[in-house]
């Protein structure tokens, strides 16, 4: 069971639009919201013993969030999307603007960092591991993804944080939770708000600089653009037009994480600091890490808690097909010419390509690699 949540922090229990008692979580959540909650949604997620959960809360409903993240976030480790979703879905292309920014900073001197920042923090989240922060900025107006991801770059670099989890569809842990990577599991706690703390975009980054090695990433194509539904029919079928998606886009769509440039990306099934799930083009990963593998079946299966095998399997189908659009509608759309189309090996061979690749890093571990 986890430890008793901490009373810190109580004072700033305050009245709510119709004069009732918000919470601590009721009150994180609303400067999430605010000031454009109306058609759109606050993602939550909460950790399983194979995968992650996941349910899309309208944002105008604080009250439906709030008891989904409690319901879960005293059993198991559970998380908000810092920026809202335009729709059900928890990629880039869903979030299209936002007006908070952030930073984790996870190191034992966060407090003493944090005096580097160009403004002090609208809201200070710890997240359960001791000298571990997460910080929040909040602007006068909202900005697009983009900006938001390159503006806590900036944040991030300047006060010594977290340069992996800077990305627009980033999700953290919210208050009156627990953190469960401790045993006992531990309190996260809404340490700092201030409402009034409000800072113009420009104001509050003139002057960062970008970290270093920036501008000599290599350019990479936006990983959607790589991939469009085609029509089903005999030339294709839902089955073949998911196998062609690849890894990159749906490792993106599905989890919200960016693969970097080299093609990795931190694993969603374990604490992954430094990038070890690779991306490959044949339309499979491979975690280098817990040694997890497979197709985009073993990849979303594992993630929602779905079976690959039987009647599930035929249900997982359908969900990842309209996950990605894929339905006879698209018949209308453009087909991804071939030279874009990543190479692909046959179903059947998936086992046998993930087994060779785990002896292959089990052979670089043992040379002292990774």
């Amino acid at each position: 069971m986890p430890r008793p949540l901490s009373g810190r922090g109580r004072r700033c229990h305050h009245a709510g639009e119709k004069g009732q008692l918000m919470g601590l979580l009721e009150s994180y959540l609303r400067t999430l919201t605010d000031p454009e909650p109306e058609g759109r949604f606050l993602e939550v997620r909460w950790r399983l013993e194979s995968g992650m959960g996941r349910k899309f809360v309208p944002a105008t409903d604080i009250d439906a969030a709030a008891a989904l993240v409690r319901g879960h976030g005293r059993e198991r480790d559970t998380y908000v999307g810092v920026a809202l979703r335009d729709r059900e879905a928890g990629g880039r292309d869903a979030v299209s603007r936002s007006r908070v920014l952030f930073v984790e900073v996870d190191a034992d001197a966060s407090a003493a960092l944090l005096d580097r920042a160009p403004r002090p923090p609208s809201m200070t989240i710890e997240s359960g591991t001791p000298g571990h922060l997460h910080t929040y900025w909040f602007l006068t107006e909202t900005v697009g993804g983009a900006e938001v991801k390159s503006a806590n770059r900036k944040l991030a670099y300047r006060v010594g944080g977290d340069l992996a989890s800077v990305d627009e569809t980033r999700i953290l842990r919210p208050p009156e939770t627990a953190n469960f990577k401790h045993d006992p599991s531990r309190p996260v706690v809404l340490q700092a708000l201030h409402p009034a703390r409000v800072y113009e975009l420009r104001d509050l980054i003139r002057d960062l600089e970008d970290p270093p090695g920036r501008e000599e990433e290599k350019p990479r194509q936006p990983a959607r653009a790589l991939w469009r539904p085609g029509p089903t029919g005999e030339d294709t079928n839902i089955h073949e037009q998911l196998r062609a998606i690849p890894t990159e886009v749906y490792v993106q769509r599905l989890t919200g994480l960016e693969p970097n440039a080299d093609s990795k990306v931190s694993c969603p099934w374990h604490e992954d600091r430094t990038p070890s799930l690779h991306c490959y083009e044949d339309g499979t990963f491979c975690c280098f890490g817990c040694r997890r593998g497979g197709t985009i079946y073993d990849f979303a299966g594992a993630l929602w808690g779905i079976d690959t095998k039987g009647r599930a399997f035929v249900d997982l189908r359908a969900r990842l097909a309209e996950e990605f659009g894929i339905t006879d509608a698209a018949a209308e759309r453009t087909r991804q010419p071939r030279a874009l189309q990543r190479p692909r090996a046959p179903v059947g061979a998936m086992s046998a390509i993930e087994r060779q690749r785990v002896a292959a890093a089990v052979a670089v571990g043992e040379k002292g690699g990774r």
